[in-house]
């Protein structure tokens, strides 16, 4: 354990200058400064990014704690963070109590804040720390522990998925608690299995328009990848959204692409990727140019009559309908 709590990374800053949400009831725990769900994924509980998904290692916290009836912040207090096996009891703001097990095996970290185990409080005692990082594989492994298990990242997933979170105050270090905050993230380590279907590859000038055919998982989230064939250009991907088709920009034209797609759930965790399909970026000539190209002159205008406008539409459309036919 005691490798873990070296791992823990805490740093506050002042609250003014936390960007986010912060918390408005006491007892409460703000996570990654969101009212969102905060989860722990395969990558994060093992403490390895995949390079796949950009995974926060660390999550911030902020809380603001409940006090017993007439409790306060005092100068030199301290605080500890812990998981907790089950949900904290709760009637009320004022009365907040965090079940602990033994001393160190749900322990993430003691003393946060300071090295010698004190914090000073601002003039009115505001309640409130402001952005406190803390790893989420270390979190993972007390979870594991206070739940009996020596594996901290088993697959498939046999540990109770909802992570409790407690912040404990006491006015000095080994002192009865006065003063708690919880919060909950869930511990997610079952990835998607099945990959996208990637159905399409449109071709643009320097871009590519893949569209696919989504996963099962409810509130999941794409990326897709061009990989130049033969490695003649870097990789490059479109953005992480919703939607079952996307944009895949800066790429070479004339360079053959091999073209992927991922899905994420919510948690981060990636599926498979799916079946590759080529495609090509090229120059897109614009309506004149087209027509130009054709052996097409101005003559007036309107003036020239409707076969003339056909005549600028066919040469403007025949292109794409040949493009089309390549792709």
């Amino acid at each position: 354990m005691r490798r873990n709590l070296l791992g823990v990374v805490a740093l506050l800053v002042p609250a003014m200058g936390f960007a986010g949400v912060t918390p408005t009831t006491a007892g409460q725990i703000i996570l990654d400064g969101s009212t969102d769900p905060a989860y722990i994924n395969i990558a994060q509980c093992g403490g390895t990014a995949n390079g796949i998904h950009d995974d926060p290692m660390n999550v911030d916290l902020t809380w603001k704690l409940a006090f017993a009836e007439g409790g306060a912040l005092t100068p030199g207090g301290t605080y500890k963070l812990f998981v907790t096996k089950r949900s904290p009891d709760s009637t009320g703001e004022q009365s907040l109590s965090c079940e602990q097990s033994t001393q160190g095996s749900d322990l993430v970290h003691a003393a946060v804040g300071s090295d010698d185990g004190t914090i000073a409080v601002n003039g009115d005692n505001d309640p409130m720390i402001s952005s406190v990082a803390v790893s989420r594989h270390d979190i993972a492994v007390a979870h594991a522990t206070v739940n009996g298990s020596a594996t901290p990242c088993p697959s498939p997933n046999t540990l109770p998925t909802t992570v409790y979170l407690c912040v404990e105050w006491a006015a000095s270090v080994g002192g009865t608690p006065a003063g708690r905050a919880t919060a909950q993230l869930t511990l997610d380590l079952t990835a998607p299995a099945v990959a996208p279907v990637l159905k399409n590859v449109g071709v643009g000038d320097t871009r590519l328009y893949p569209s696919w055919t989504g996963i099962a998982d409810t509130g999941a989230t794409y990326k897709a990848y061009a990989d130049a064939a033969g490695g003649t250009s870097p990789a490059k991907s479109s953005d992480e959204a919703a939607a079952t088709s996307s944009t895949i920009t800066g790429l070479t034209n004339g360079v053959v692409y091999n073209v992927t797609v991922r899905g994420f759930d919510p948690a981060g965790n990636p599926s498979p990727a799916s079946a590759a399909l080529q495609g090509t970026p090229e120059t897109v000539s614009d309506f004149w140019d087209e027509y130009r190209s054709r052996g097409g002159k101005e003559t007036g205008g309107c003036s020239s009559g409707a076969a003339g406008i056909l005549a600028l539409l066919g040469a403007a459309v025949a292109p794409l309908v040949t493009r089309r036919r390549k792709s």
